[in-house]
């Protein structure tokens, strides 16, 4: 039953997945679910399961629910975790042996998305880093590799894209080029994301006359106010956009008009609590919000 829930067709495929399943949570209906089945087979069985999947449905498969499986047994199955990382990295690398056709192109960039995922949700996006500066291809390996990254960079996580620039695994002399010209595109990319320019926001789906600033305050909140927590895409702004973050996003979110903002101002105190915010700009907020209340 669950492999034909991961391989039913309802709309959300892997090219969406790439782009969105940052801001996908999974709902507590389908974890409570996904717990009970996980609750009924081994590590090595959700491992074979998802290979299944992959061979067999790679673009077309669920991808929510595949996602919310492997964030599901990170929650619940904890001391497995590493094993399912070692073995999702594993899955990875074995798929670039294997690649000869679009279709295990496919599959490849799905294997990635999976390996990714699982090191963010263990919270050691380290051990991603990690295996690709250890990498070690041969020649048709390095191609395929670059070739996949180029075509995920304009999509790609920052986080990722500067795992990439920081350290390069060695390749042989005929690959340099490709590699050269990936990370030469990728630091252009990473330059102008943490330059921080506004016309970029958090997401993508703008109306062309939209404010697009305040359209990320009210996705953001919307999150916040059905999850409590901090959107990952928020967390990752801070990090690797900190310009954008705190000039545009952050002055954007405490801007006076809305300190009445009951739910603004519940966001506003747990970033704060996070030490996301300037002290300064935060005590500043603070006295400006305290002067429209006691004026």
């Amino acid at each position: 039953m669950l492999k034909n829930i991961l391989m039913a067709d309802i709309g959300f495929h892997l090219d969406d997945a790439y782009e969105q399943y940052r801001l996908y949570k999974t709902p507590d209906s389908v974890n409570d679910m996904l717990k009970m089945f996980l609750d009924e087979i081994d590590g090595n069985d959700t491992l074979s399961l998802i290979h299944n999947v992959l061979c067999q449905h790679t673009e077309k498969a669920n991808w929510k629910m595949i996602l919310s499986l492997v964030s599901t047994f990170v929650k619940t199955k904890s001391q497995q975790n590493h094993v399912l990382k070692s073995k999702l990295e594993e899955q990875f690398t074995q798929t670039l042996l294997e690649l000869s056709t679009a279709k295990h192109f496919s599959k490849c960039k799905a294997a990635l998305l999976i390996f990714r995922h699982c090191c963010l949700e263990i919270g050691l996006w380290a051990e991603y880093s990690r295996w690709y500066s250890s990498y070690k291809p041969n020649v048709n390996n390095a191609k395929v590799l670059y070739s996949l990254l180029t075509e995920l960079l304009p999509i790609d996580l920052p986080a990722a894209i500067a795992a990439h620039i920081n350290t390069q695994p060695k390749v042989t002399e005929s690959c340099v080029d490709i590699q050269n010209e990936y990370v030469k595109n990728a630091k252009a990319l990473l330059t102008k994301i943490n330059d921080g320019q506004d016309f970029m926001g958090l997401f993508k789906d703008y109306d062309d006359c939209q404010n697009r600033h305040e359209a990320d305050i009210a996705k953001v909140l919307e999150s916040f106010k059905s999850t409590g927590q901090v959107m990952r895409v928020v967390l990752e702004a801070y990090v690797f956009r900190n310009k954008y973050f705190v000039e545009t996003f952050l002055k954007t979110l405490m801007n006076s008009r809305s300190v009445d903002d009951r739910l603004r101002n519940s966001f506003i105190e747990k970033l704060n609590s996070m030490n996301k915010i300037p002290k300064n700009m935060y005590n500043a907020w603070i006295q400006e919000r305290n002067g429209i209340r006691f004026p």
